[in-house]
Formats: structure tokens, sequence, C-alpha cells
């Protein structure tokens, strides 16, 4: 994904703050932010969807496996037909296939091409191996499916059914597909992207490799736990796997329970440790996508109000000059002062960012509440399209569609009352999957919730409390520029600017150091006029000394005065000015505020004192 850089002089800082970056149709970085969404679905999500559900379907597969696929039923007795040799041994390979195909793309993951080098791996031969393992289980398990469906009938009048390991493999047969074309696309982005390898290399290193190995052991846990649990209690291996899953998500329906003084012994270390991992789990889920994807969803958003404004300002420019009448003589003729452009210049910029100020407030909420609205759809979907499937499932036990709802309901919100439960082999295997799912899901909206209700609510009822019953006077942050002559009236010679400079550096890793609990620290406007002082950006060209006196440029011809801070006449044409609508501008970055200050002060301190060697003759390490 397309990150901004965290300094002014990455930025092009200068150009963007004398207003020669321009924003036409072709600019690059408008290319990039349209990317943006694109690069960070293949960098971020969708190797998370395929590493997770890989595993998934992987474990899947392992149910499919274990168990006969047909069964006949018998004055409700359930007798198991055993599966032919064949069909036995190609649903292994699959099997294999698929395990290689997760194990693959775990050094991908991981800490990049130099150590695969050193163990003389190469890491698309290894993607390679991801997409064709993922397919060929894929393919296998479909054919196998068919087979049985088709060459392997029952004979009337005993009821065909099939058991939880034929529905297992299809589920496993449908995740296989889904994270190998997720692979496919990935790799497709980024050989179009305009990352380079070592900036993908980091994006993948960054909690992938870690989320995939916490589902492989969530899944093992799983399947090993209900190995255990059978043999004890006397379950089928896959009604285990089911009670595992319902135990492990908190849902308990109570329709399968250790009987055995051993059983419920060992349910104490069990369950308490796979809810452990569950949590890992979905924290890691967190942390590698949305935790991450805010900051970019929110760029995209904070840009796209910007290009408005920026439109609208435009606009508005346009229509001054249109109205202007034909016996005003132009703005040009008209002198002003060098102090009357100055003002005008700094009203105009501080218009500009409190627009932009506005413009990241209004970004974050609408942020806040389109994740809200997708996790809350999405919760929605899984509730009522689960529910068709198990009211399919159901129909044995003659369960309405609202019966199917309120069963989906009590199990996502882990209730389960256990008054409505699972008893067909599809609707026991679908909810292993489903739940899988759900889980997750349900714990990102409660996030999402909180974060647009809960905290700020929380913080309110705090700092009301405060001011009720603790009063104290109000903390107040100094100013960067607080105490600080007129910025008109600020000393021009360099030892003087550097010396301030230190003092600037001073204060922000002061202020940094006793307030890190809320690093985004917000600067005022006098803050950023200070520090462009100090970056040497609002200081008169000599071009206006030259224009006042009358000089001549080339050719004879009188040169046009120019300041790095210009009438407001020249916004539309890429004048020299401070634009905070401009996309690079620094309340723009993705770092926090006070990172880039930081680091562009010590970056002017640095350039300052290495053009005071160069004078001195003192070039030695240069």
């Amino acid at each position: 994904m397309e990150t901004r850089s965290s300094s002014f002089s990455e930025l092009g800082g200068r150009l963007w703050a004398t207003g020669r970056t321009k924003e036409g149709p072709e600019d690059p970085l408008k290319r990039a932010e349209k990317a943006m969404g694109k690069e960070w679905f293949a960098v971020t999500a969708f190797p998370l969807f395929a590493g997770t559900f890989g595993t998934i379907a992987s474990a899947l597969n392992v149910c499919a496996l274990v168990e006969p696929w047909r069964c006949k039923v018998v004055n409700d007795v359930v007798n198991y037909v055993d599966d032919p040799a064949w069909l036995i041994g190609i649903n292994a390979c699959s099997i294999f296939f698929g395990v290689m195909a997760n194990l693959a793309i775990l050094p991908v993951m991981g800490d990049g091409s130099s150590s695969l080098t050193k163990r003389g791996l190469n890491s698309l031969n290894l993607v390679w191996i991801t997409i064709v393992g993922g397919f060929l289980a894929s393919f296998i398990l479909i054919a196998l499916v068919i087979a049985t469906a088709v060459a392997l009938p029952l004979r009337s009048p005993l009821k065909r059914t099939f058991t939880q390991a034929y529905y297992f493999a299809i589920m496993a047969a449908v995740l296989y597909s889904v994270t190998s074309a997720f692979i496919v696309y990935t790799a497709h982005m980024l050989r179009r992207s305009q990352q380079t390898r070592e900036q993908i290399r980091k994006e993948f290193s960054q909690g992938h490799r870690g989320l995939k190995l916490l589902t492989m052991l969530f899944m093992a846990y799983l399947l090993l736990g209900a190995l255990v649990f059978s043999q004890i209690e006397g379950w089928g291996y896959l009604d285990a796997v089911f009670w595992a899953d319902v135990t492990i998500l908190t849902v308990g329906f109570g329709d399968f329970k250790p009987e055995t003084h051993l059983g419920r012994s060992l349910l104490f270390p069990y369950a308490t440790f796979g809810i452990f991992i569950l949590f890992l789990v979905i924290y890691a889920i967190t942390s590698v996508v949305f935790e991450r994807g805010k900051s970019a969803w929110e760029v995209r958003l904070r840009d796209q109000e910007r290009r408005h404004h920026v439109q609208k300002r435009n606009k508005d420019q346009s229509a001054e000059s249109t109205q202007a009448k034909p016996d005003d003589p132009p703005s040009d003729s008209v002198p002003r002062s060098k102090e009357t452009i100055a003002h005008n210049e700094r009203e105009a910029r501080r218009r500009d960012f409190s627009t932009m100020k506005f413009i990241i407030l209004r970004a974050a909420r609408k942020r806040i509440l389109y994740s809200m609205s997708l996790w809350f759809f999405f919760a929605l979907f899984l509730w009522l399209v689960g529910a068709v499937v198990f009211y399919r499932a159901e129909k044995d036990q003659r369960w309405t569609y609202f019966h199917a709802v309120y069963f989906t309901f009590v199990s996502l919100l882990a209730i389960g009352y256990g008054d409505v439960t699972l008893k067909s082999m599809l609707g026991k295997a679908f909810f292993v999957l489903w739940s899988l799912v759900v889980v997750p899901t349900l714990t990102m909206l409660i996030s999402t919730g909180t974060e647009a209700v809960g905290i700020p609510y929380l913080t309110g009822l705090k700092k009301w409390y405060s001011q009720k019953f603790h009063p104290q006077p109000p903390k107040t942050r100094k100013h960067l520029s607080a105490g600080l002559v007129p910025i008109e009236q600020l000393p021009n010679n360099i030892h003087d600017k550097n010396h301030l400079l230190v003092q600037a550096i001073k204060h922000v890793a002061i202020d940094h150091i006793k307030n890190q609990e809320n690093p985004q620290h917000e600067y005022t406007f006098d803050d950023w006029e200070y520090i462009f002082y100090l970056m040497g950006v609002l200081e008169p060209s000599s071009g206006y000394q030259n224009a006042n006196n009358g000089d001549r440029g080339n050719g004879g011809e009188k040169s046009s005065p120019r300041l790095q801070r210009t009438g407001l006449e020249e916004w539309t044409e890429g004048g020299q000015i401070l634009d905070w609508l401009h996309g690079k501008n620094p309340l723009n970055v993705s770092e926090t505020l006070t990172e880039w200050v930081l680091l562009t002060l010590v970056e002017k301190l640095e350039a300052e004192l290495l053009e005071l060697r160069k004078e001195l003759g003192n070039t030695a390490g240069m």
C-alpha cells in the first residue's frame, strides 16, 4: 500500500509549501491514492483471508477423511456405509495438497526474501506451490463429491443420507477455491503495484504469519481435543468436533456434554486454553487487518473530501474573476505593500488550515460510521442467510424459518439455551464453519460500536466526574510558538534561527515525553507558521526586492515580483503559497504529527550545520 513519507524533505515539502507542486489529472499522488484501496486489499486483507480460511479448509478436509461419507438410517438408527478404498486414497491426496499449500505460504509471510534466499527458497515458487496446491485440493474434493453422489447411490427403501464428513468435504472444496483465487488476485495486484519488493515484504511480515500460525494452533487444538473427548465419552469423532466448537466458542447447547469424571476434569484446562487461543486469534485479526486498514480507509475518505473542497475553492475563485467589472483596474496594477500581501496570504492560509482540520474530523467520523455499518450488515447477513441453511437442514424436525432465526440468534450472541438444537448431519457440519466466521464478525461489530459510542461516552463521563467532584485547573500544553514575537519580526540570520531551531526540537521532544498517552498533539496554526519560518519557507525571495528596485531580468525585461508568499490570485495557477488543502500537506500524513515535526526540524538543523561546515571548509567525512 502506498504510504506517505514522514518528513518535510521526503514529502517534497518545499515544493508543496511554495506552491510548485500541482495536483493535475495525472498527478502521481492522485494515481497512488486511487490504487491505495486495491493495494491494501492485495497486501493485507486478501492474504489474511487466504491464510486463515486456508487453514480452516485443511481442518475441514481432515474431518472429511476420518468418517465415511454415506450412511443408512433404519428406525432412526444411523449405520455408516464404508467408503471404497479409492475414495479414501484420493481424499488423502487432497489433504496432502492442501497442507502443502498452507505450509508453502508461511515463509512468504515471514521475514522476507533474505531469509528465503539463505534457505535456498524462492518466494515466487512458494506462491505458485500455494496456488496450485489449493486448486488441486479443491478440484479433487469436487470430483469426489460428485462421484459419491452419482456413482455410489444407496438402494431404496433405505433412507439415503450423507454424513457430516461429506458436507465437510464440500465446504473444504469451496474454501480451497476461494483462498487460491485470493492469492492469485494478490499476486496480480502486487505485480502492478508501485511498491518495491522490500516494501511488499515488510507489509507481509507485519503479523500475517503470526495470525496464520495462531489459526493453525487453534484448529489443531480443536481437532485434537475432539479426538481425546471422543475416546473418553464414546462419541463419534465429528460429533466431538461439533462439541469442541460449541464449547470453545462458549455457546454450549447442552446436547453433547461430558458425562464421565475424566471428561469433566479435562474440560477445565481444555476450555480455558481454547478460549484463550480464540481471543489471541481475534486480537490478531483486529491488529493485522482492521487497525492497519483504518488509516488507509480514513486517508482515502479524507482525500475525497479534500478534493471536493479544492474544487469548490477553485470554482469560487473563477466566479470572482468572472464577476469582476470590465472597467475595474487589474489587481496587479494596484500597488500593495509587502505587509499587505503577507497579511492576506496568512489569512488565506488560516482559512485553508481550518478547512483541513474540519476535513480530518469529518473523515474520521465517516470511517467509524462506514466501518460500523459494514460489520452490522455482514453480521445481519450471516444471521439471516445462516438461518436459511439451518431451516433447510432441519426440515425433519419440522422447523419453521422463525425457529432457524431464533436458533442462529442465540448462537450468534453465544447464549445457547439448548431448547432448539441441531440433529441433522448438514446442520452440525455447517454450524462448525458458520460459527468460526460469526464470532470474529460479532467481535468486530462490538469493537467498532465501542469506538463510535462507548469510548466518547466514557471519556465524556470521566471528564464530567472530574469537573464535578475533583475540580482542578485545566492543564494546557504550551504552544510551540508561545511567547515569541510576531512572525514578521523574527530574526533572519542563520545563527539565531539555528538557536530557535534547537529550542523548538527540545520543546517538541519534552512535550512528546510528557504526553505519551496522547502522542497526536494538536499544533495550532501559529505553531505551523513558526515551523515553516524555521524551515525557511516564509522568507521573502530576492525577486521581490529586485522588482521594487526596478531591476531588469534577463533580456532587459522587468522581473515579476516574487515572494515565497504571493497573492491570492495565484491559487488556481499553482502559485507560491502554503496550500493546506494540497494532498501533501503535513496534516495529511499517516504518521503522528509529533513524529513528523520532530523529524522535520532535525533534518533542517542537520542541513544548516552541514552548510556551516562547508563554509568553514571542513568537509572531512562528507
